[in-house]
């Protein structure tokens, strides 16, 4: 035990140390009270005093679960919740964020249709061109600032795994080689592109230095004013 937890349990009773153990033991998923009674074989209105006791002394936090939203579980109180517990970033305030959902989704289909055909509806791209990955998208979302919330790859992952469910984007295997690359690449299906009329909408597919745009050189889609606008909510 370090000096710094004997100075946090030195002035506890027996019992708000047993209590606190368990709790601790729980780590960022917490645990149910009904467990902490079982597990310690106190009676329930000694555990419930203690929960109480340890609360006041802010060592311990309730915190409720997405899942089951009437169901209070318990943790140390500098931890984070699991996103088990919390829903991670799709929910606020325990609640499922379509709103959010739909917007970053919709945001995620338009750069990918950004990158997957030519202005030229007559030509297509080179079997050479880079399609966005997994991690191209999850770079390019954290770098645009289209969203203040930290999203993991999985997340952007259930993003993309909406658009291909929807007909919207699909799957085709990356053109990257190396052993740290996604495997997968997505491009936004040709039928959804021309039902909804998104390149008519992308400023590349009206600009006259198309041609010249590209990351390092005077022009480059990452220092388009008119690209952020587009892609802005």
């Amino acid at each position: 035990m370090s000096i710094f937890e004997l100075f946090r349990t030195g002035s506890m009773s027996d019992n708000e140390r047993i209590v606190y153990q368990f709790i601790k033991a729980s780590g960022n998923k917490g645990t149910w009270i009904k467990d902490i009674k079982v597990k310690s074989g106190l009676h329930a209105q000694i555990v419930t005093q203690m929960i109480k006791n340890l609360e006041k002394k802010v060592l311990i936090k309730a915190v409720k679960s997405v899942k089951t939203p009437t169901k209070k579980v318990y943790m140390l109180s500098e931890l984070d919740p699991s996103v088990e517990l919390t829903g991670g970033a799709w929910y606020t305030d325990q609640e499922l964020d379509v709103e959010f959902i739909d917007q970053l989704a919709h945001q995620i289909y338009k750069y990918i249709c950004s990158k997957s055909f030519p202005p030229n509806t007559n030509s297509i791209f080179p079997s050479s061109h880079p399609y966005p990955t997994c991690n191209d998208l999850h770079k390019w979302i954290s770098k645009s600032g289209i969203t203040t919330v930290q999203l993991s790859h999985t997340d952007v992952q259930s993003l993309i795994d909406r658009l291909i469910f929807d007909g919207k984007v699909e799957q085709i295997q990356s053109i990257h080689t190396g052993s740290n690359e996604d495997i997968w690449a997505y491009r936004a299906t040709r039928s959804s592109v021309l039902n909804g009329s998104v390149w008519t909408d992308v400023p590349c597919g009206r600009c006259p230095v198309f041609s010249f745009c590209e990351e390092g050189g005077p022009v480059s889609p990452s220092g388009c004013v008119y690209f952020k606008k587009w892609l802005s909510f």
